[in-house]
């Protein structure tokens, strides 16, 4: 089995706001799992590395990704995403390359996952239209990363969700990306 990766630039379509940062765009890394026996086969799997966020963003990032690629018993045990990415193009190899890393009924039937729709940072109106949008879109659970606005701000926006959809149409979980310390959290 051989390796490649592609670096790939995403573009996001508006300011996405976490508790650390404005991202405007976002460096991904495709890792590409090659058969031996017939190169036109291969195996994809992504190392999702988040700028200022993850514990994988180190300068030798790239470098690691690469020695890995050149030769597979590089150490990797300490980047998670690059090991994450490696498993996934390997396990997509094994299910034929057809961008599957686990069969599974879903995929089978060409049912769709129930996943959660993720609410960025913003103000308080550009958070609220985000969310009746994707209840609009028909998600159940929401997502809203937390911690960039007063925190009294809000608890006023979870409380209006909250108000109108109860537990058993809405699920809502929050993501603080370390936005708090222990002791506040």
């Amino acid at each position: 089995m051989k390796f490649a990766f592609i670096p790939y630039t995403l573009r996001f379509r508006f300011k996405a706001i976490t508790s650390r940062s404005i991202m405007t765009e976002k460096t991904t890394y495709f890792i590409v799992a090659y058969d031996d026996n017939c190169s036109e086969r291969f195996g994809v799997g992504e190392c999702a590395l988040f700028k200022g966020l993850s514990d994988d963003d180190r300068p030798d990032y790239e470098e690691r990704l690469r020695g890995f690629c050149a030769d597979t018993s590089a150490d990797i045990s300490n980047f998670s995403s690059i090991r994450f990415g490696v498993e996934t193009a390997i396990n997509d190899l094994a299910n034929g390359g057809r961008r599957v890393i686990f069969p599974s009924k879903s995929l089978d039937e060409n049912r769709p996952v129930k996943i959660n729709g993720l609410i960025w940072m913003g103000d308080k109106d550009e958070m609220t239209a985000r969310i009746r949008k994707k209840i609009e879109d028909g998600f159940h659970c929401l997502k809203l990363k937390i911690g960039g606005l007063d925190f009294d701000e809000e608890l006023k926006i979870i409380k209006s969700i909250r108000d109108t959809y109860s537990t058993d149409v809405l699920e809502i979980r929050l993501d603080a990306n370390g936005a708090f310390s222990p002791s506040d959290a």
